[in-house]
């Protein structure tokens, strides 16, 4: 009788132990849940990352396009650049023919035309090359003066002209003419018009219109430079 109290009072001891010790477990259980934050998975982190990145690509994005078109409606208007002259622009075979056309029909007054002559012509060129490289006009240029240039050119012995009341000779600088003017090229003027205006020039001086109307002067050659600050020089050299 006495083993069978024994264990029915073990039993129940052990029972109450159990039931303790579950209750016991439940409670530190729960509260451990409070305490320990949840830790997010790898791809959870992704996802986060991905969209920031995105956000802020978004903006920048943005800020860049608003800051292009604020730049672009403030920029200052290209300026017209000013017209410049050229050289090219004057054709000086045409306005040496023109020139020769009119010293034959204004100066010389039915006198014998003056004819070209090909060494005379580049004789003529040569000099006025010089004067466009010296910046002025004269019968010295480039080393040379005017008998020099005929002695030269093998013309000096050749173009020795009888004056009008053939009491005596012209030669050397007596049968060159030179001279210079300053284009309006903003008026656009013509080859004949330049021309023109080169004669006006030969005409202010005297001893320059004796030279063009000289009766006994047969040929005569012509030379047109133009410089790149729109002044043409002209050189007329008579035999």
């Amino acid at each position: 009788m006495a083993n069978k109290l024994l264990i029915l009072v073990f039993g129940a001891v052990i029972v109450t132990s159990l039931v303790v010790g579950g209750l016991l477990g439940m409670q530190f259980a729960g509260g451990g849940g409070d305490e320990v934050p949840a830790t997010a998975t790898p791809a959870q982190k992704t996802a986060a990352q991905a969209a920031t990145t995105t956000g802020s690509s978004a903006q920048s994005t943005e800020s860049t396009t608003d800051g292009s078109t604020d730049e672009t409606a403030t920029s200052e208007p290209t300026a017209t650049p000013e017209p410049t002259f050229s050289p090219e622009s004057v054709n000086g075979s045409a306005v040496e023919q023109h020139l020769r056309v009119l010293v034959n029909e204004k100066v010389r007054n039915g006198s014998q035309p003056l004819d070209s002559e090909a060494t005379l012509e580049e004789m003529a060129q040569f000099h006025t090359d010089n004067m466009l490289q010296q910046g002025y006009s004269s019968h010295v240029a480039g080393g040379y003066s005017t008998r020099m240039r005929y002695e030269e050119f093998d013309r000096y012995s050749h173009c020795r002209v009888p004056s009008d009341s053939n009491a005596g000779i012209r030669d050397g600088e007596e049968l060159e003419v030179v001279g210079r003017i300053s284009l309006d090229w903003q008026e656009d003027p013509t080859d004949q018009e330049i021309a023109r205006q080169l004669l006006d020039d030969l005409r202010s001086e005297e001893k320059q219109m004796q030279k063009l109307g000289l009766t006994n002067a047969e040929t005569a050659g012509v030379g047109i430079s133009v410089s790149d600050e729109a002044r043409v020089y002209v050189t007329v050299d008579l035999c």
